[in-house]
């Protein structure tokens, strides 16, 4: 790539380039700014692309969205069978340029004679996966930052299958993006033209009425969230995101009426102006939704991102009022369940298999051995856990029970391919119901799962390294870790380093390290595939709550100390 600073001039002078950007390049004084911003092109992985904003060949623009739809159009001409005709379908969230991004990258596709789907409003990206797969369509692209503050967006690519795309798609992508000639060339505006002439076709209802329908094929007891069974209190928010019409929608069809809504969060707000970081991993993203809960006396609080795949989680706990449960923490209550239910129907089989991720809790596993279903561990990002769900369709030899990861991600049904806010809100709130009539709440059958299996005690910790620099530190770091790996934790010894990037359990190679101690705690490290980050995943196992309790806080201290230590050297 040329130096910054020419790229940056080329950007400013361009005769055409678009106004505001035009602008906001001409006002930049900072050359540290101007650098992060044209130093390298946003990266397109399996994820996509995800920036801030902005102006930049580093930032996400009308231009960087152009060049990753010519990427993916040409891929679809040039290596697939048809898929031209069988076209794309487009999804955007509620977020600051995605109605824009998702226009424009729909105009690049009717240019290169691409047939495109286009959703009359904003919807969820669990429902792109669905609509990819209902409509048979050969991609999907869905315009969403998820859980980011307002300054970002993104850019992900969905294959025929619904899933997001694996490397072997990406990597043509990426090349078709490098070929690309004119790096400032937009498309005529033609959106509503194309409409006319049935080159795009606008979807909606239908996907909707569908979606609905599959959702609650999910329930065991759909009856118990009719209005004979008002019992349990749920509030919800969607965080100014898409979750809240699909929510809605399908209580109102199953008659219940006990879903208390943060009405303010329902708004269209891309500043996300009640909750800046819109993330339901959070505490701080519940602030709202629990004023609503203490005065609805709630038994469940619920929390969906922006472009509602992941959920987050609040409890109601006699001693210590709202417990926000951790990813781990959904993901084993609802594994517990779905298994529990279904092995009461007799649905379960020598073939069942539950998915989870690498860096996801290890009680699940116990869990799914006690009922005698498998389990199958992934690389981190649920894109994994879609393709393994299609290999288990097409092969036939596994019968997909449930899958998930510790960053809120769940699928129940396999009609969609990625994680799925919606089906996991569901779910959680029949559980809520069904519990109460037991005289349970969502806690107590987490601490009567602890009792049974034993304490896992899970957490995450990120520490940042900015910029271009930043990059090659954490490339640095994670070099050195493999020549001076970890050896001991207080008085627990190391005894195997699991190395991913050499391929370890029959799965591709990731940078990713993970050791396990003597005492089966474990602590994995990797760099975040979307920002400068380094993410430490460990989880504390013992027999009692106290032992393990003792330990997490042990090995938070460890390593806060150990990357603090990194971190003066950036």
């Amino acid at each position: 790539m040329e130096d910054y600073f020419v790229t940056y001039r080329r950007w400013k002078e361009h005769p055409t380039l678009e106004v505001s950007l035009k602008k906001e390049l001409h006002a930049l004084n900072d050359l540290k700014e101007i650098e992060d911003r044209f130093y390298k092109h946003l990266e397109f992985g399996t994820a996509g692309i995800r920036g801030l904003i902005g102006g930049g060949t580093n930032r996400m623009n009308l231009y960087t969205v152009v060049q990753a739809t010519e990427g993916l159009a040409k891929y679809l001409t040039d290596h697939t069978q048809k898929g031209d005709q069988k076209g794309v379908v487009i999804a955007y969230d509620t977020r600051h340029m995605s109605y824009d991004f998702a226009r424009i990258a729909s105009e690049v596709l009717v240019h290169y004679g691409i047939k495109v789907y286009f959703f009359d409003a904003a919807r969820p990206t669990p429902m792109l996966s669905f609509a990819v797969r209902y409509l048979q369509a050969a991609a999907g692209v869905m315009i969403t930052a998820s859980h980011n503050p307002p300054a970002y967006n993104g850019y992900k690519v969905y294959g025929e299958n619904g899933n997001q795309v694996g490397p072997n798609i990406s990597d043509i992508i990426t090349k078709e993006i490098e070929s690309v000639r004119d790096r400032l060339w937009l498309p005529e505006r033609t959106i509503h033209l194309a409409i006319e002439q049935k080159k795009i076709l606008l979807v909606g209802k239908e996907i909707d009425e569908k979606y609905n329908q599959s959702l609650l094929a999910i329930l065991f007891r759909p009856e118990i969230l009719s209005n004979q069974n008002m019992d349990v209190q749920v509030v919800y928010t969607p965080l100014y995101g898409t979750g809240y019409k699909p929510i809605h929608k399908v209580f109102q069809t199953l008659g219940f009426s006990n879903l208390h809504v943060v009405t303010l969060q329902t708004e269209n707000d891309p500043l996300f102006s009640t909750a800046p970081t819109p993330n339901p991993e959070k505490l701080e993203a519940f602030e709202l939704a629990m004023e609503l809960a203490q005065k609805m006396k709630a038994d469940l609080v619920l929390a969906t991102d922006p472009d509602a795949d992941r959920i987050g989680v609040l409890v109601s706990d006699v001693i210590h009022g709202f417990r926000i449960l951790t990813g781990n923490q959904i993901g084993v209550l609802m594994l517990h369940y779905i298994l529990t239910e279904r092995a009461k129907r007799r649905l379960l089989s020598e073939r069942s298999v539950v998915l989870k991720t690498i860096v996801s809790s290890e009680l699940s596993n116990k869990i799914a051995n006690s009922f005698g279903v498998s389990t199958i561990e992934t690389l981190t990002g649920f894109k994994y856990i879609g393709e393994k769900v299609e290999e288990m369709k097409q092969s036939g030899e596994n019968q997909f029970e449930f899958g998930f990861e510790e960053s809120n991600g769940y699928l129940i049904g396999d009609f969609v391919r990625d994680k799925d806010g919606i089906q996991a809100a569901l779910l959680l709130c029949e559980m809520a119901a069904y519990y109460k009539q037991q005289h349970l709440s969502l806690y107590e059958v987490l601490d009567s799962i602890y009792r049974a299996y034993g304490y896992h005690l899970d957490e995450q910790l990120s520490f940042e390294w900015e910029g271009k620099v930043g990059q090659k530190q954490i490339f640095v770091f994670m070099e050195d870790l493999r020549r001076h790996p970890l050896e001991k934790i207080d008085d627990h010894h190391v005894i195997q380093v699991k190395d991913y990037e050499n391929g370890m359990d029959q799965l591709p190679p990731s940078n990713v390290i993970k050791y396990i101690l003597d005492d089966h705690s474990w602590i994995a490290i990797r760099p975040s595939g979307t920002e400068p980050k380094i993410k430490v995943y460990f989880s504390a196992v013992a027999k009692e709550r106290k032992l393990a309790q003792n330990k997490m806080d042990t090995m938070r201290k460890y390593l806060n100390l150990y990357f603090s230590e990194l971190q003066k050297f950036k």
